[in-house]
């Protein structure tokens, strides 16, 4: 706990978006993540992710994680999504996620589905680049596509 604290810290002074993803949340009580969201609000990260480590969240699990997310988490600070494909529910719950998500809140899911076919097909298809650029108009997430399609 001191150690991920710290370290949050330390990264926020240096000028980084800081995100928290607590390993399994799957594992925790309402109670233990009440306690960590109150913690973490006092820590002030950019965003606070919801990990399904081990890929076994049912949308039930969603519905009640995300409830208590955000009614608990201090709204300047952005809403994650973090899935592992085991029980191909990924896409489904992030399209869940997406529908329950309030307007207000800012929210990022982060997801690597099917990403070495969308470097293969980046590859064959280069103008498709440019439509991703258009389509997404995320910084970041271009830099990766960039980065990654240039290797």
């Amino acid at each position: 706990d001191l150690v991920a604290i710290g370290a949050i810290k330390a990264f926020k002074e240096k000028g980084y978006k800081v995100f928290c993803n607590p390993i399994n949340i799957m594992g925790y009580s309402d109670e233990m993540i009440l306690e960590l969201l109150a913690k973490v609000n006092r820590l002030q990260p950019y965003a606070f992710s919801i990990v399904d480590t081990f890929g076994s969240m049912m949308k039930s699990d969603l519905l009640r994680i995300y409830s208590l997310v955000e009614h608990n988490l201090d709204k300047s600070i952005v809403i994650g999504l973090h899935l592992h494909e085991n029980l191909a529910l990924s896409y489904s719950l992030a399209q869940e996620f997406v529908t329950m998500k309030a307007s207000e809140r800012k929210s990022v899911i982060d997801a690597s589905i099917l990403f070495r076919s969308v470097l293969v097909f980046l590859h064959r298809h280069p103008t498709t680049l440019t439509n991703l650029q258009l389509h997404f108009r995320n910084p970041l997430f271009l830099c990766l596509i960039r980065s990654l399609y240039q290797r």
